[in-house]
This record gives C-alpha cells, sequence and structure tokens, in this order.
C-alpha cells in the first residue's frame, strides 16, 4: 500500500516537472487599435463635371407629312381682274408643327379645280400662273370633308417705277437727292412675285413747279435698276415732277412741298441775377460771380439747325404709271 502511494506521488511530481520544463503555446496577436477607429460618414457630393457619358449609338426618326390618303376634298374657282384664270397653278401648304406638305393642282379651262382623298388640317391655299397673275394674300383655313376656296388674283406685269426724295422735306436753299428705281414684275415659276431691275434705261424728268433739276435731267438706270438727280428749290412752291421713260412709259410723282427751313431758336430771356444769391435763377451753377472766371460754366440756350445731308439712297416710295 505505501508503495502505491509513492508511485502515485511520483507520477504526479514527473507531470508538474513536465508541465513547468515544457515549452508554452505564443500568444493571440493583439489587433491595431487604429484599425478599431469608427469611420465617419462623408456628406460631400461626388464631382460629376469631369465625369464622360458615351454617346447613344442610333438616330431620331421624323415621320414627313403628306397629302396621301385622306377623306378631305378641296375645291374653288381661281378669278381675276378679267375673270377666270384657266390653268392656273393652285397650292396647297399643309400645316402640322413645324412641317410642311406642299401639294399643287392646276385649275381647268373654266378656272376651277379639286382635289379629292387628301388630308385636311390647316392648309395655306395660293394660286399663280406664269408669268403675269399670283394671289397678293394667302388663305389659311381648316379643311374638313369639301372644302371650297374661292382665290382671286392679281396681274403683276409690266414697267414698275419707285421713287424717293432725301432729306423727305426740301427747304429752299438746300439740295435733294431724288432716286428712280426702274424694274420690270413678273411671277416666277415658284409663284413668287419679284421685281427685276431694268438696267441701261433712258429716264427723263420734268419739273412741274418749285422742285427744279440741278444738274442733268436725263440719266440711265444702273444695275440695279436706278438713277439718281440733283434736285434743289429755288423758292417755296409744290414739287411735282414728272417722269418719262425711254419705252414711252410715263408717270407723275409728287415729293413734299418746298419750304423755308428752320432757323436757329432766339435766346431764351433770363431774369436779372442777384450777384449776392449763388442759387438764383440765371445762375445755373450755383458759383459765386465774383469766383474768378476759370471756374464758371457758359450755358448755352439756342439750339442750331445742320443742314440737311444727301441721302443717296433712301427709302422707295412705288407709283403707278400712267
Amino acid at each position: 500500500m505505501a508503495k502505491v502511494r509513492w508511485l502515485l506521488a511520483l507520477a504526479t511530481t514527473a507531470t508538474l516537472l513536465a508541465a513547468c520544463t515544457g515549452v508554452a503555446e505564443p500568444l493571440p496577436e493583439i489587433p491595431s487599435t487604429l484599425a478599431l477607429r469608427p469611420t465617419a460618414p462623408t456628406t460631400r457630393r461626388q464631382n460629376v463635371a469631369r465625369l464622360s457619358i458615351p454617346p447613344l449609338v442610333g438616330s431620331t426618326t421624323t415621320t414627313p407629312i403628306s397629302f396621301a390618303d385622306g377623306t378631305v376634298t378641296l375645291t374653288g374657282l381661281v378669278t381675276g381682274p378679267d375673270g377666270p384664270i384657266p390653268g392656273a397653278t393652285v397650292v396647297f401648304e399643309r400645316v402640322v408643327g413645324e412641317q410642311t406638305a406642299v401639294l399643287r393642282v392646276l385649275a381647268d379651262a373654266d378656272g376651277r379645280y379639286k382635289s379629292a382623298r387628301i388630308k385636311g388640317g390647316i392648309v395655306r391655299v395660293s394660286a399663280y400662273r406664269i408669268p403675269d397673275v399670283a394671289t397678293a394674300q394667302t388663305k389659311v383655313v381648316f379643311a374638313a370633308d369639301t372644302t371650297e376656296v374661292n382665290l382671286s388674283v392679281e396681274k403683276f406685269s409690266g414697267t414698275d417705277v419707285q421713287w424717293a426724295l432725301g432729306p423727305a422735306q426740301p427747304y429752299v436753299g438746300r439740295s435733294s437727292n431724288l432716286v428712280i428705281r426702274v424694274s420690270v414684275k413678273r411671277v416666277d415659276p415658284d409663284g413668287v412675285v419679284r421685281f427685276a431691275p431694268l438696267e441701261g434705261i433712258g429716264v427723263r424728268i420734268v419739273p412741274l413747279d418749285a422742285l427744279q433739276p440741278a444738274g442733268a435731267t436725263e440719266r440711265l438706270t444702273d444695275a440695279a435698276g436706278l438713277a439718281s438727280f440733283q434736285m434743289a428749290c429755288p423758292r417755296v412752291g409744290g414739287s411735282g415732277v414728272n417722269v418719262f421713260l425711254a419705252t414711252g412709259e410715263e408717270t407723275k410723282i409728287g415729293p413734299r412741298s418746298c419750304s423755308v427751313p428752320p432757323t436757329t431758336a432766339p435766346p431764351t430771356t433770363e431774369p436779372p441775377v442777384d450777384p449776392g444769391d449763388p442759387n438764383s435763377v440765371g445762375n445755373p451753377d450755383g458759383v459765386n460771380p465774383d469766383s474768378p472766371n476759370s471756374t464758371r460754366r457758359l450755358v448755352r440756350r439756342t439750339t442750331t439747325i445742320d443742314p440737311g445731308v444727301n441721302v443717296t439712297q433712301p427709302e422707295l416710295v412705288p407709283t403707278s404709271l400712267g
């Protein structure tokens, strides 16, 4: 029994010695305190100024409008100063948003036109015939079902004479510039009235009253169809002028009558100035009269009218040939 106790004590002692002399396991690594600090959320917005967005691949498609496959009928009569206009071209312009569809039809021998099975809506209607007639103003209608639109056209043919005088008001003793423009009126294939200048046409002026030529009375028109004449008013009176063309046509123009030019306004009468009162009327500068002259301003109260200046090409005024 004693031997057993001795063996147990020896085993316990050996175990303790082994535990004391053995190599201990390493302790776990302590994490860094920097990694454990909380991160504060940011409130700053992202700068997108430098971001680039790639372009989208594709194209925008717009469906064109037309008159085809509709249920509307447009009809009417084209007449001019002498009656119906046979063979006139009638133009329909259908407007949808910013798009316009154009359709042209011809009037028959009686000047009537008709276009069926077309689309309606807002339609501008006009007519013309090359080279002499066209509508002066386009009609705008709302076309639905059967819509009748009668059109009136005007004649645009022959020679056109326009004139201008600059300055517009002629004065005695001052010169003016009279400009005559000669052109021919024609309707082009698009139905637009054009004024084509006539070059090399002889123009002669004959005064009828006070307004007189100050130089030559006959000129040839230039490439723009213009002929200029220097005019003057030796006296007060009317200013009518006859214009004769080398083509045999003539007309009469009537600028403003010659008048006396305005004169310089007289000086305004000032009340007496009290030398002792620097704020009195007549001393607008508020400067003491006893102060040196170099510190005082002179106030002029007269208005001078500058002489008239000749205008090379003022606004032209149309006139009809007789």
